[in-house]
């Protein structure tokens, strides 16, 4: 699933876009499991349900993310899947071509090992994490980012509620509420509601691994490898830039 990234603070924008992508691509819902031996065992499903015994997520990645202005945003990941309490840490550290950095921590939680593998029942991924937190500083000033996922009774996600908390602004929230979903049970369209209401619409192409949001004046497009692992953003729109994943390291995450 895209990482459901919320409305930014200006002074943090740049580095908690690449927080988004970067703690997915390091153990969020855009992982999967390796096809071509890498430990895992058994193959995905286009159902609900996987038939894999294990996924393989990223622990180490760097990601640089060029923006149209050209600014350029490098960050370093390291990522680990907790088994003991169903959590997958990213600890990131990002650098900014202007001299500026920043560091940041995520945080996914999963009901259980079997939801973690059960994402990759297809790929683009489904999206079985509770909830992902997000905690950013830069140049004195911290953001964190609290997303929650609802889910109905054929495991659908029907809506994700995000709060950020914003120096000096406060919180904002922002609810987006599913209508839609494709045969394999992941989310086709909604509605984000809490800043003005605009629609969202989302396409997966499993042939090609990738997954296209589109949210008003914004579009984004990631791809994934073979494992379900992000590789590469492409956004036109506010925030046009492209961002190419380098996974150096990796985790087998078993039921």
């Amino acid at each position: 699933m895209i990482t459901p990234c919320s409305r930014l603070d200006r002074n943090l924008s740049a580095f908690i876009l690449a927080a988004c992508l970067t703690a997915a691509a390091c153990g969020g819902s855009p992982t999967g499991p390796s096809d071509t031996g890498g430990g895992a065992t058994g193959g995905a499903t286009t159902g609900g349900g996987s038939t894999a015994s294990c996924r393989t997520a990223a622990t180490s990645s760097r990601s640089v993310q060029t923006f149209i202005t050209g600014q350029v945003v490098t960050t370093d990941s390291t990522c680990a899947f907790n088994t003991g309490t169903n959590e997958a840490v990213c600890q990131m550290r990002f650098t900014e071509s202007t001299g500026g950095s920043g560091t940041g921590t995520q945080t996914t939680r999963f009901a259980s090992r079997s939801d973690v593998v059960d994402e990759i029942a297809v790929i683009p991924p489904l999206s079985r994490a509770l909830g992902t937190t997000t905690v950013t500083s830069s140049s004195g000033l911290s953001l964190a980012t609290t997303a929650t996922h609802t889910y109905d009774a054929q495991r659908r996600l029907v809506a994700t509620a995000v709060v950020t908390t914003v120096p000096v602004a406060g919180l904002l929230s922002t609810t987006t509420t599913y209508s839609a979903w494709d045969g394999s049970g992941r989310p086709t369209a909604g509605t984000t509601t809490g800043d003005g209401a605009s629609g969202v619409s989302i396409s997966y192409d499993n042939g090609s691994r990738t997954a296209t949001q589109n949210r008003g004046l914004n579009t984004c497009t990631q791809t994934y490898d073979q494992n379900g692992i992000i590789t590469r953003e492409v956004c036109t729109g506010t925030t046009a830039s492209t961002t190419v994943v380098t996974v150096n390291a990796t985790q087998q995450v078993c039921r």
